[in-house]
């Protein structure tokens, strides 16, 4: 129904499914699992397998014996299979499209108030006042908004980024202050991976090297 949508319709003993396959968020997923599989041996090494027995995103793949816990690649490729896909039940009159449609919707405001409190850290502020909660209500908002802007924009120039590997690059640079004499300067630190991509997505200029004050 759409690039990144793939929807089918299935009945099984009188109840109606789904099924949902997004291609995106496959190679996202897959990606993710990657990651966490590259840095599994480090986490061992470094701090122990029983730490890791409670950590949900390492454990997973895991295998626990009685004498030894070890990586079990078998776990990762059962995950694989349902990379990206996911599946609705529904007792509705509506297509397959409008319930993925729907779902997705909802998703997507859940979502929102999700990374409000995560990527933005924006926590509960407890305020007594009308005037103080519309204020604070506001400025989620526009936090929000603002970022809902930056991957839209981001997603037209490269597509293939991701938005929190180029935040989290991005949260490399530093800019240094320098004095020497009377004389004052700023000296920004270089460019990781793949931050020029904010400063192309917002059509902003990446600053000098050096900039005297």
């Amino acid at each position: 129904m759409r690039e990144n949508l793939l929807v089918k319709n299935v009945v099984v003993d009188d109840n109606r499914y789904v099924i949902c396959f997004n291609p995106e968020e496959a190679k996202r997923d897959a990606q993710v699992r990657q990651e966490i599989l590259e840095r599994l041996p480090k986490k061992l090494t470094e701090k122990g397998a029983k730490s890791l027995i409670g950590n949900r995103e390492y454990a997973r793949y895991l295998k626990v014996d009685k004498d030894s816990i070890e990586i079990d690649l078998s776990k990762a490729d059962a995950e694989a299979r349902y990379d990206g896909k996911y599946i609705l039940r529904t007792n509705t009159d509506l297509s397959a499209e409008e319930v993925a449609l729907a779902y997705k919707q909802l998703w997507m405001v859940e979502r929102a108030f999700r990374d409000i409190k995560t990527n933005l850290e924006l926590r509960p502020m407890y305020h007594w006042t009308e005037k103080r909660i519309r204020g604070h209500i506001m400025m989620c908002f526009l936090a929000f908004y603002l970022e809902m802007s930056f991957r839209q924009q981001l997603n037209q120039i490269a597509p293939e980024a991701s938005y929190s590997q180029v935040k989290r690059d991005l949260s490399y640079l530093k800019a240094i202050f320098i004095k020497r004499g009377t004389a004052s300067s700023i000296i920004r630190t270089e460019l990781e991976g793949t931050a020029h991509l904010a400063f192309k997505a917002v059509h902003m200029q990446v600053p000098s090297r050096v900039l005297r004050t």
